[in-house]
């Protein structure tokens, strides 16, 4: 009878060990008025010249609502939990944007392991204290009280065929997170 249980546990907790190691996100388009407040009076004071899109997302790490938009010639991602609290702003860079440890990290990391690899996005990843998005925006301060970190989606090639991953790397160019991007699979014919 006791083999059986630890058997249980071990399986239980081998499934949540996988499940840490991929990403899977579902997002779907939200109306204003399906928005918290909170969200909205955090993106509003801006009065941005583009039109803010805003989404309902699903994960494994838990749903999140966010506001995408172009901004000054990028690409804005305003992420929130489900109250309408900032959790994160991402803004799209360009590849030659990436700090230089950075890419020589990904060439000595991926080289070693894989036969190709291509490089997909790049997002500047800023969380913390971030009062008003008017603010963040505004400020030239370096010393800010938020943490940047970037999030970098590769295309790798691997025995299997092309596999997407994502990367999360902290100020200090330190890989934090490594996870494979699940797509939903269906049983459906799509046409």
């Amino acid at each position: 009878m006791i083999p059986r249980y630890f058997l249980f546990i071990f399986l239980c907790l081998l499934t949540l060990h996988s499940i840490s190691q991929t990403k899977f996100e579902k997002e779907y388009r939200l109306k204003e008025d399906q928005v918290p407040a909170k969200a909205i009076n955090f993106v509003e004071p801006q009065k941005l010249d583009t039109k803010v899109k805003w989404y309902y997302e699903e994960n494994f790490e838990g749903n999140s609502i966010e506001a995408k938009f172009k901004y000054d010639g990028r690409r804005y991602s305003v992420e929130f939990d489900t109250s309408g609290g900032l959790q994160d702003i991402e803004i799209e860079a360009l590849p030659i944007e990436r700090p230089g440890n950075l890419n020589k990290l990904i060439l000595e990391q991926w080289d070693l392991n894989f036969k190709k690899y291509k490089y997909v996005k790049l997002q500047f990843q800023y969380s913390g204290a971030i009062k008003s998005f008017d603010d963040f925006l505004r400020s030239e301060d370096p010393e800010q009280d938020y943490t940047m970190k970037y999030e970098l989606v590769l295309k790798v090639r691997t025995e299997e065929g092309w596999k997407m991953y994502e990367l999360l790397y902290d100020q200090d160019d330190t890989l934090e997170r490594k996870s494979r991007i699940v797509f939903r699979n269906t049983d459906n014919l799509e046409f």
